[in-house]
């Protein structure tokens, strides 16, 4: 099964979809993979993702059926991005999968969601260096081959494929409209559920054959997730932020403070060595 979360292919961050990642869980699609499953879950993922994004760039290509089941076969279900980016791709290669086009309230409103959580993050990180420091940081992440630092460089390589922080602030609605169409004229109509989280378990539920959630205690219908708000992504965001950094920050001290120790070393040794 797809999610499709119309951010018109450049999109990531935004509410609505972890809103949708967390009801599928509740549905117990266990294995639903999105952008954190790759960066902070599976790191070797990104390297994949890197892969498929090159490839397609210089060739018009991408991966067929067996390199996407070595990378997503064991998931019940896809959504975010790097996935979205690749809608049409995963489609062709998984045609009977059910599609979920989850659409916003106005293309307004899904640009000022994303523009509010996931690109104030990438624009800190992928944008030009304000200063030194920032600088060094980057060049620790974008050149290493470390787990951590692979999910930062499949992102910033995402931002580059998409070219997410120039376009999204001017086109962002735009795009959206585009992907919407793109999904619907890609996907049979009994495949396709366009589905609103404002809408509730009902149509959700009754596409995907699955019982309405109910709540234990009550034995009423349970509420629809609604746990990650745009300050929970905030905050999320800022704790990969300390992280990255404290990162470089490590890095860049064990490559300029080893050859200071060395030459302290050696000169201390020496210098016994002529008294």
């Amino acid at each position: 099964m797809f999610t499709s979360c119309a951010h018109g292919g450049v999109g990531s961050g935004d509410v609505t979809h972890w809103y949708h990642v967390q009801a599928l869980f509740e549905l117990g699609y266990q294995d639903v993979y999105h952008v954190v499953a790759a960066t902070r879950e599976n790191p070797p993922d990104c390297e994949m993702w890197i892969e498929a994004m090159d490839l397609k760039e210089k060739t018009g290509k991408t991966y067929g059926r067996e390199q996407w089941d070595q990378l997503l076969g064991h998931c019940m279900a896809v959504t975010d991005m790097p996935c979205i980016t690749f809608a049409p791709e995963l489609f062709a290669a998984y045609p009977k999968a059910k599609v979920i086009l989850t659409l916003r309230d106005s293309p307004d409103d899904v640009q000022k969601s994303l523009l509010e959580t996931g690109h104030v993050y990438f624009s800190q990180w992928f944008g030009p260096p304000k200063n030194l420091f920032q600088r060094w940081v980057y060049g620790n992440i974008r050149s290493s081959a470390d787990q951590p630092t692979i999910g930062m460089r499949m992102l910033h390589r995402w931002c580059e494929y998409t070219n997410f922080l120039e376009d999204w602030p001017k086109n962002g609605g735009q795009r959206y409209l585009e992907h919407n169409e793109m999904v619907r004229s890609m996907v049979p109509k009994d495949q396709l559920l366009e589905y609103n989280v404002k809408q509730g378990w009902g149509p959700l539920c009754e596409f995907l054959g699955k019982p309405v959630p109910l709540d234990p205690e009550t034995g009423k219908e349970a509420p629809f997730p609604r746990a990650n708000d745009r300050a929970y992504l905030q905050r999320e965001f800022n704790k990969i932020n300390r992280m990255r950094v404290s990162i470089a920050i490590v890095k860049g001290l064990l490559v300029v403070g080893l050859p200071v120790a060395v030459a302290w070393g050696t000169w201390r040794w020496y210098g016994k060595g002529r008294k």
